[in-house]
């Protein structure tokens, strides 16, 4: 059976996803709900503790690696991650890994589609990450599902 806390956590992504194609933002109360909801989760004890250290170490993951990047990565999406984390545990890293891999192969598909400007770097996008993110979590739900 799938745990309620990745229903909760891709569910808060699936709205962020929706509002980051059309948008290309994500909206900081969803991520302020999340947050506390998940704080408040671990308060009432079904959320383990160790799961907010998990988003407190992604937050500063990403902060460091995306901070020389900031047009390809962006705070929403620095934010979102940092409380899916919450939500999901260390199972996030393997939803984040399947986001990044799809977000590369559809901006590589891009490329390979379209001329690149100079000075592009390989694998800028035009795409928003969050929908892949949403993408992944799917992916990651059905292999569990189906195992």
């Amino acid at each position: 059976m799938i745990a309620l806390p990745w229903i909760v956590g891709g569910s808060l992504t699936a709205v962020a996803a929706w509002v980051d194609a059309r948008t290309r933002t994500i909206p900081t109360p969803l991520i302020v709900v999340g947050a506390f909801g998940a704080l408040g989760a671990v308060i009432g004890g079904w959320l383990p503790a160790i799961d907010l250290v998990w988003g407190l170490g992604v937050g500063v993951v990403y902060t460091v690696f995306t901070s020389s990047s900031p047009d390809l990565f962006g705070g929403g999406d620095l934010k979102l991650a940092a409380m899916t984390a919450v939500w999901w545990g260390p199972a996030a890293f393997l939803v984040f890994f399947g986001a990044h891999a799809l977000h590369l192969l559809t901006a590589s598909g891009w490329w390979l589609t379209h001329e690149r400007p100079r000075g592009v770097p390989w694998g800028t996008t035009i795409y928003p990450w969050a929908p892949f993110l949403f993408a992944a979590w799917v992916g990651m739900t059905l292999v569990a599902f189906l195992r």
